[in-house]
């Protein structure tokens, strides 16, 4: 049931399907106050991708390789010639590069790699699939998600406004230790309104702290580390109590939405894969079975496969991606 995609290490070199070819900065921004977009123009005649791969990524002058999930689709290149990459700052040389220095104009190099990509399962009508993103394992889901959701409009699934929703074929579960550091969120909000309620969005953060008032000093989040994900009886049943109260508002670009002040536990992956399939037979599908994404740091990866795995009525399959 489980297969771990190959070459999971961006910049490592593994098997690119591509060749290394020109390419030039188009823009730069701050995603959060960690993480950089990126965006890159490249002649489509020469570079192609699919949906959920990384960049090889060379900057003239230094001798590191970097590693980038691609964050947008192989429509977007296909339509004007350029494709983005979400960077998390770090003291790497090309990832410091990016953050700080890199301007309109500005010529790079890079080699599509990486077989994370969405399973042949996924694409098939009203098939769910869940999606499980720590801290910046979210870029190359992201690319997915917005695939997925131009899959179900050209097959006609997405609903006008109004209409009463199908109910979810996506489930996106995104964790992050401090709040203002979901990477993308406006951009899977707007996958979210596109999807007219077929893919859902849940955050969860273990790090919160409420936005600041007048005179008290209040930072709105700390740290940027990624959660980890518990399965403890007794911390789940002070959990479930502590949400109860109602989750604290978190202030986004798009306005106020909610969150889980609490980590990801197995129930809650449970509880996607049970919704998601209830979804899917409610909607005529055959095959209710969930395909599942996970990309992440090694720990919360692991754990989150291990217990998706457990699930062997809910669960067809796991693909996993490390980031390290």
């Amino acid at each position: 049931m489980h297969r771990t995609a190959a070459g999971a290490t961006p910049g490592d070199g593994a098997q690119p399907p591509g060749p290394k070819v020109a390419a030039h900065v188009v823009a730069r921004w701050a995603e959060t106050p960690t993480v950089t977009g990126l965006r890159l123009r490249v002649d489509p005649a020469l570079f192609s991708f699919k949906a959920g791969q990384w960049v090889d990524f060379w900057v003239p002058g230094l001798k590191q390789v970097g590693g980038f999930s691609i964050v947008s689709t192989p429509a977007q290149l296909a339509g004007d010639g350029t494709f983005d990459l979400g960077v998390k700052a770090t003291k790497h040389p090309v990832a410091e590069w990016i953050c700080t220095k890199a301007a309109a104009g500005a010529p790079v190099s890079v080699r599509a790699g990486g077989t994370f990509t969405l399973a042949p399962a996924s694409l098939q009508p009203g098939r769910p699939s869940l999606f499980v993103a720590g801290g910046i394992g979210v870029t190359p889901l992201v690319s997915m998600l917005a695939e997925l959701t131009q899959h179900w409009r050209a097959q006609q699934l997405t609903r006008p406004e109004g209409a009463a929703p199908l109910g979810p074929r996506a489930v996106l579960i995104y964790s992050s230790r401090a709040a203002h550091e979901f990477a993308l969120l406006p951009r899977l909000l707007d996958l979210r309104d596109e999807a007219g309620g077929l893919l859902q969005i849940r955050l969860h953060t273990s790090d919160y702290s409420p936005p600041a008032t007048p005179g008290s000093g209040g930072s709105g989040g700390m740290g940027a580390e990624v959660s980890g994900v518990e399965s403890s009886a007794a911390e789940e049943e002070e959990e479930e109590e502590e949400a109860s109260r109602g989750p604290p508002p978190v202030l986004l670009q798009k306005g106020v939405r909610s969150l889980m002040r609490r980590r990801v536990t197995e129930r809650d992956l449970r509880a996607a894969v049970g919704e998601l399939r209830e979804a899917a037979l409610a909607g005529g599908s055959s095959g209710g079975k969930v395909v599942c994404y996970v990309c992440g740091p090694p720990a919360l990866s692991d754990q989150v496969v291990a217990q998706l795995e457990a699930d062997e009525e809910g669960v067809e399959e796991v693909v996993m991606e490390r980031w390290w």
